[in-house]
């Protein structure tokens, strides 16, 4: 039986390949699969300041999510409040802001009159870091050196402008995270939407309109369906908006007025407070939603690719 030899040659593109896959494999599971690990038993340990070390619950191996559901239990709790706040963040993306960048994208995808200055303006927001985005966002909005306030100074509104200013109050914090998402969702959906209709058959169009095809019937029973499986993925993204909603309201609100604007997400981040600080809480809180939102995320995946199935064309 003949022997199979490597070439110098080949050894040499060999030791290239497994140097090039090493720096990926070392990335994955430093920062994946030991960083989860590492979480998964911290939720079940208990911080002790006087040794500053974690040390495993045997008494009670199950008391920091006994802890957790009281704390959701709990009247008044912050971690319900945080759920109800990513609850609307969910529902906004979903029924309000999807459906309406459908819309809006199916009329500049027809040319409407300036179509290109509305295609720079809507797709602006993402293209911009998010971190400067909210901080311009924000600073429109200041009582100081913002414009909004003298702007609404000289249209006679000045009656409207909050006293305790626009992050001072529930409502009017609440106002400016509606305001903000409405105007940076559109960017990326009419994005990703532009692309998904762009792909949707002249000859198809052109068949459906030699029938008779009005304009709202077009858009209802040949675009939303043919990019059915763009819609499908993008409300996929929504539902995790629940679970990781962070950045723009830490950015924008701080959670504030008295986290009253707190997501999920910035209650377990909450829980870290630097240095050799207690990390057991914030653990215990990721497996939950890991636990919840993993069969959350299949099932509706599963529900969304049934409703808009992917055609090929």
């Amino acid at each position: 039986m003949k022997k199979f030899r490597l070439t110098q040659k080949k050894r040499i593109e060999w030791l290239f390949a497994g140097s090039l896959l090493l720096i990926p494999i070392i990335h994955f599971c430093v920062f994946n699969l030991y960083v989860n690990l590492n979480a998964v038993l911290l939720s079940f340990k208990t911080y002790k300041s006087d040794i500053d070390s974690y040390v495993w619950n045997f008494g009670d191996f199950f008391i920091n999510y006994k802890d957790m559901f009281k704390a959701f239990t709990k009247e008044g709790s912050g971690l319900l409040l945080s759920c109800r706040n990513s609850l609307i963040f969910t529902i906004l993306n979903n029924f309000f802001l999807l459906p309406l960048s459908v819309i809006l994208t199916y009329f500049l995808h027809k040319k409407m009159p300036c179509t290109l200055f509305f295609r720079v303006i809507f797709q602006l927001p993402s293209i911009i870091s998010v971190v400067v985005l909210v901080m311009v966002f924000r600073f429109m909005f200041d009582s100081t050196i913002g414009f909004v306030n003298p702007f609404l100074k000289w249209i006679g509104l000045e009656k409207i402008i909050p006293k305790e200013g626009w992050l001072g109050t529930e409502k009017t914090a609440w106002i400016l995270m509606i305001t903000y998402c409405v105007w940076v969702g559109f960017g990326g959906n009419v994005l990703l939407l532009s692309g998904a209709m762009a792909r949707v058959p002249n000859e198809l169009i052109e068949a459906a309109k030699i029938d008779g095809i009005g304009f709202w019937s077009e858009l209802w029973h040949i675009e939303v369906p043919l990019i059915g499986g763009t819609i499908s993925t993008m409300l996929l993204l929504s539902v995790q908006v629940f679970f990781s909603y962070f950045l723009p309201v830490q950015l924008l609100t701080n959670g504030g007025p008295d986290g009253a604007t707190q997501t999920l997400a910035m209650y377990s981040i909450r829980f870290i407070k630097g240095g050799g600080s207690d990390l057991t809480q914030s653990a215990t809180l990721g497996m939950i939603i890991t636990i919840i939102g993993t069969p959350l995320i299949i099932g509706f995946k599963k529900l969304f690719d049934k409703v808009f199935p992917t055609y090929e064309f």
